[in-house]
C-alpha cells in the first residue's frame, strides 16, 4: 500500500451509505425522507391525473449527504422543527412555497432554499422533484472560523433564499456533489476526497446564503509572523499531507491563528497554506504515478483520488503545469 512518511494512504476509506426506493405509495417515501433528512409531519394528496410514483436516491458519507427526491402526481404538505443538519435544496421541477414565522419563499423550478436552523417551518409542494444537500453544522462552523475567525457559536444563517447572482454557484455545487456521491455508485471514498467535498460544500454555502460571516465585526490584522513559525507549519503540512487537514488544524500545529498563518505564508512563501498543501499532494501523486505499474490496475483517477483530487480535468491541468506532461503519460512511461 502506498505510504507517505509512514502514513498509509487510503487505508481508512470511508463507507458510503446508499438508499434507493421506487414505489407508488407515498407513505414509504415520506418515511425515508424523515429518516434521511429531517423528521416532520407530512400529508400527501393527489395533485392531478399525472402518474403517481415516488423515487428517492441518496448517499451519505461522514457528515455530508446528497439526495434527489421525486414525487410526481402528488401534493406534498409538510411542517416541522429546525433541522439538526444544515440542509440546502434546489427545486428541479414542480412549484410551491416554503414558510417560517418570519419569511415566505415562493418556489418554482430552478429555485433554491435553505432549511431554517432556528425556527419552525411549513412547506407545500406540487409534483416536486428536488435535490437536497446536507452537511454537519460542526463542519460549516469550522470553515466559518477559518474564513474570518468567527466563533462557531456566532455563525448564523439569515433567511431562506440565496443572494442575488449566487444561484448558479449552488446549482453547480449540488450537481457536482450528486454526481460524486450518488451517480458514481462509489461504495467508499478516500478520506482526502471526502474532506475536499466537505470544504467545497461549506465554501459554497457560506458564499451563496446570507450568514453572519458576511457581517462579522472587524478583526485587527495579525501582525508579523516569524519565518521559523512558517517553517514549522510547512513541515507539519509535509508530514501530514496524507491526512485531512484544515487551515485551523495547521495553524494550531504552528501555534498561531489562522489569519496570521495565511499572512505569514503570503509574506514568506508567496502562497497560501492550502495552496502549499495542494502542491505537496500533487508531488506525492507524481511520485506514486512514477512508481506505479499500469499492468497492476493502477489508474490516474485512483491515484489522484487518494491524494484528494476529485476533479480529474483540474488535476491534469495542475499536473501538466508543474511537470510538463499529462499524468497519464507519466503512468504509461
Amino acid at each position: 500500500m502506498p505510504t507517505s512518511r509512514g502514513i498509509a494512504v487510503g487505508a481508512a476509506a470511508v463507507a458510503v451509505q446508499r438508499t434507493e426506493i421506487r414505489a407508488c405509495e407515498p407513505d414509504e417515501g415520506v418515511e425515508v425522507i424523515k429518516a434521511l433528512l429531517i423528521d416532520h409531519r407530512a400529508r400527501i394528496t393527489l395533485s392531478g391525473a399525472q402518474a403517481m410514483r415516488v423515487e428517492v436516491r441518496s448517499a451519505a458519507v461522514g457528515g455530508l449527504s446528497a439526495s434527489i427526491l421525486r414525487f410526481p402526481g402528488f401534493a406534498y404538505h409538510g411542517e416541522g422543527e429546525p433541522a439538526d443538519a444544515l440542509l440546502a435544496g434546489v427545486l428541479l421541477s414542480g412549484a410551491g412555497h416554503f414558510t417560517t414565522g418570519k419569511q415566505e419563499l415562493a418556489l418554482s423550478a430552478g429555485e433554491m432554499f435553505l432549511m431554517p436552523s432556528d425556527s419552525n417551518w411549513v412547506t407545500g409542494l406540487r409534483n416536486p422533484v428536488y435535490a437536497v444537500v446536507g452537511i454537519s453544522p460542526a463542519m460549516i462552523a469550522e470553515h466559518a472560523a477559518e474564513a474570518c475567525e468567527l466563533s462557531g457559536r456566532r455563525l448564523r444563517f439569515h433567511g431562506l433564499a440565496p443572494l442575488a447572482g449566487k444561484q448558479r454557484l449552488w446549482t453547480d455545487t449540488a450537481t457536482f456533489l450528486f454526481r460524486q456521491l450518488v451517480e458514481s455508485g462509489a461504495q467508499t471514498l478516500e478520506p482526502l476526497v471526502l474532506h475536499g467535498l466537505e470544504r467545497l460544500t461549506t465554501t459554497a454555502l457560506l458564499t451563496v446564503f446570507p450568514n453572519s460571516t458576511m457581517t462579522a465585526d472587524y478583526i485587527p490584522g495579525p501582525g508579523r509572523t516569524a519565518p521559523a513559525t512558517i517553517r514549522r507549519a510547512a513541515q507539519f503540512i509535509e508530514d501530514h499531507a496524507a491526512e485531512p487537514l484544515t487551515l485551523t488544524g495547521i495553524a494550531a500545529a504552528a501555534r498561531i491563528g489562522p489569519r496570521a498563518l495565511q499572512s505569514g505564508f503570503r509574506r514568506h512563501l508567496d502562497t497560501t497554506p492550502l495552496h502549499y498543501l495542494r502542491r505537496v499532494r500533487l508531488s506525492r501523486a507524481h511520485q506514486e504515478l512514477l512508481a506505479a505499474d499500469p499492468g497492476s490496475g493502477a489508474t490516474v483517477e485512483t491515484i489522484a483520488a487518494r491524494w484528494g483530487f476529485t476533479h480529474q480535468a483540474r488535476f491534469a491541468a495542475w499536473y501538466r503545469e508543474v511537470y510538463g506532461v499529462l499524468p497519464s503519460r507519466t503512468l504509461r512511461d
